[in-house]
């Protein structure tokens, strides 16, 4: 029976834990993505002419809308990292109470993580960035093919453009490709050794 009542206050927390965190993502998330939205346009707005001379307007669009993405990357991983981090803290101080050895593999364990995920940053940093650059390449042929389309008919030029678009589309989705890919292997890291300390602890 006090195994039983045991295992409810440890599911009943957890649950009240994750609920919080979502409640709390969620309104950070509103919070900071109106108050950056409007800095950012602000800030935009000041900027020299020469700015705009030198990018086209996909670019400039497309940096604008990255903050969405930013934003919410930032966010829920500064909050999970806060949350995770003081339970996690909380768990480990209990596993020296209970053993120093088992928590001496923990912490190898994770510096392995550690290491592994610093060892891709690099790889998924430039990925992502030359995702931005073809997504901003897609969004200026399309704004300049809507908007000079009457010029593009008149030359006979819609093949040109659709090729352009393709290969930009292309080229973005094979950045998608890398950043999901280097995101799951993450995730099977993750798993694979969760599963080896559930193991040990057992």
């Amino acid at each position: 029976l006090v195994m039983t009542l045991g295992f409810m206050l440890v599911i009943a927390i957890q649950a009240g834990l994750t609920l919080a965190r979502a409640w709390l993502l969620s309104w950070l998330g509103a919070s900071l993505s109106a108050q950056w939205t409007s800095n950012l346009f602000s800030h935009l707005m000041k900027l020299p002419l020469a700015y705009f001379e030198k990018r086209h307007m996909g670019d400039v669009v497309s940096r604008f809308s990255s903050i969405h993405s930013i934003q919410a990357t930032l966010t829920g991983s500064f909050v999970e990292a806060l949350l995770d981090g003081a339970m996690g803290i909380l768990a480990l101080v209990i596993l020296c109470v209970y053993s120093l050895p088992l928590t001496g593999f923990v912490l190898g364990v994770f510096a392995v993580y550690v290491l592994l995920r610093c060892a891709m940053y690099r790889t998924l940093w430039r990925t992502t960035e030359e995702q931005l650059v073809y997504g901003a390449k897609q969004q200026t042929v399309l704004m300049e093919s809507v908007r000079g389309v009457q010029a593009i008919k008149l030359a006979n030029k819609q093949a040109d453009r659709s090729a352009r678009l393709a290969n930009a589309t292309l080229e973005m989705a094979g950045r998608d490709v890398v950043v999901q890919r280097i995101a799951l292997s993450f995730g099977v890291v993750n798993q694979c050794l969760s599963g080896l300390l559930r193991a040990s602890l057992i």
